[in-house]
């Protein structure tokens, strides 16, 4: 059975949030040590329910359904762990076809979410644990969307789709001590408004320090840099993106660890500047 990755999130999964609000409310009423057995579980060990869920047993599979349909958590600091443990039995469920087609449809729409999170966790959010184990992930969850969807397609993602990050303040400091910006410039970033902005559109050479040049320095299409630009209108920010995918679009753009600056202005020019390797530094630094 194939899918239609673009398709949106089918109804369905609406009514299992309500649902799941339900139970919550009901929940609520129960001794608090008994709570979270009732939520996910339906008062059976996280175990036993597991290899309900796994043996396709109709009653398990439906509220296991719901649970990873609706994201509605009655313990948010243990939503991971539970998430998990029933996740991996609804898989190996379906990879026994022991769902419903309906079901099915339920399940593709669940993993595809996960897909997308794990997308944007991986190459659109700030460097850090976080997002280097949803890099390590990701090739997984394709792999398991191949084997039960049939389906190797990736996540459509578009710019307006990326999450604004802050301000890199820590990582501008890197970039000014590595020569890439000037002071004033440095500061500027920092506040993300609209008369910078249109001074980098159109005459950013204006700002910038000695070493620019518009041949652009050889990097890796997938390194991850923060990007300044206008993503809507009145909507300037920050965001995060492999180069390879702003290479289209006007702004700065700073390697996340401080190593590459460019920026492309309205004119379709391209300034560009690369900092020293530290080997090439310490040499410097004898010679003088």
């Amino acid at each position: 059975m194939r899918y239609n990755c673009g398709m949106k999130k089918p109804l369905s999964l609406q009514p299992a949030s309500t649902r799941m609000e339900q139970r919550a409310a009901a929940c609520r009423k129960l001794p608090a040590e008994q709570q979270a057995l009732h939520y996910y579980f339906n008062g059976n060990s996280k175990a036993d329910f597991c290899t309900s869920v796994a043996a396709g047993h109709p009653h398990a599979l439906a509220l296991a359904l719901d649970i990873l349909a609706a994201e509605h958590w009655l313990q948010p600091r243990d939503s991971t762990r539970y998430a998990r443990g029933i996740r991996a039995a609804l898989r190996t469920a379906g990879a026994a076809q022991l769902l419903a087609p309906a079901q099915q449809k339920i399940h593709f729409a669940i993993e595809w979410r996960h897909l997308v999170r794990l997308s944007l966790r991986a190459y659109h959010t700030k460097p850090g644990p976080r997002q280097q184990r949803a890099h390590r992930r990701l090739p997984g969850q394709r792999q398991l969307m191949l084997r039960l969807f049939n389906s190797a397609e990736q996540p459509p993602l578009s710019p307006a789709d990326w999450p604004p990050v802050t301000p890199p303040a820590a990582l501008l400091q890197k970039a000014l001590r590595n020569g890439l910006l000037t002071p004033t410039l440095a500061e500027q970033l920092t506040t993300c408004s609209d008369e910078l902005l249109m001074v980098l559109y159109h005459y950013p050479e204006s700002l910038l320090p000695p070493g620019y040049s518009t041949s652009t320095p050889a990097l890796p299409g997938d390194a991850l840099c923060y990007h300044l630009s206008e993503w809507a209108h009145d909507c300037i920010d920050w965001r995060i993106a492999p180069l390879s995918e702003l290479s289209n679009r006007l702004g700065i753009t700073i390697a996340t660890d401080g190593r590459f600056c460019r920026i492309k202005d309205e004119w379709g020019n391209t300034w560009a500047k690369a900092a020293r390797a530290p080997e090439e530094q310490k040499a410097r630094l004898r010679e003088r």
